[in-house]
């Protein structure tokens, strides 16, 4: 056994020696996008509780609708740095961009901001069943390289190699089903 270890360790450190440092890029990214993962979750757990406790009932029928960040923020259920958005209503934190999504009367997902620029507001009933966030890296390639999508059932997808997007879209994405 004590050969194996004489073995093993020069090996190592021969190696080491030939690459000193770790791939610290991905070190950074995976960093951001777990952050990015993590506050996800904490924003699916905050809708549920928003919307359990009816927080919300433009409808006035008894249950509860989803909210966008600042709704949530107002309730005490996400950070008050989700209260701070740039001037497309956007929330940048730990290399991402959020974006929050609720149904329109159209059928179509509706963001805070754009609501807001539109005169338009969500469809409180669809409300009530549906809301998604996308996440997305504010410096592509640099803060992170996958584009996150969660939904109110807890489906998190990803995707990878979405350059394209910015902080400047206006309409939310098709749920995938």
């Amino acid at each position: 056994m004590r050969w194996l270890c004489a073995c093993l360790v020069p090996i190592a450190l021969l190696v080491w020696a030939l690459n000193p440092k770790p791939n610290l890029i991905v070190c950074s990214v995976n960093a951001e996008e777990s952050a990015a993962c993590a506050i996800l979750k904490n924003i699916l757990f905050s809708q549920k509780e928003f919307q359990s406790k009816g927080v919300l009932d433009a409808n006035r029928n008894g249950v509860g609708e989803y909210g966008y960040a600042s709704q949530l923020v107002s309730a005490g259920l996400l950070s008050k740095a989700f209260a701070k958005t740039n001037d497309q209503g956007c929330v940048e934190l730990y290399g991402y961009y959020f974006w929050f999504y609720l149904p329109s009367a159209q059928s179509a997902w509706l963001s805070e901001h754009a609501g807001a620029m539109r005169g338009l507001k969500p469809c409180a009933s669809q409300a009530e069943m549906s809301w998604g966030v996308l996440a997305w890296p504010s410096d592509y390639g640099n803060s992170a390289k996958i584009a996150f999508y969660i939904r109110e059932n807890g489906d998190l997808f990803q995707s990878k190699g979405q350059s394209t997007l910015s902080c400047a879209t206006q309409d939310g994405p098709r749920t995938p089903r």
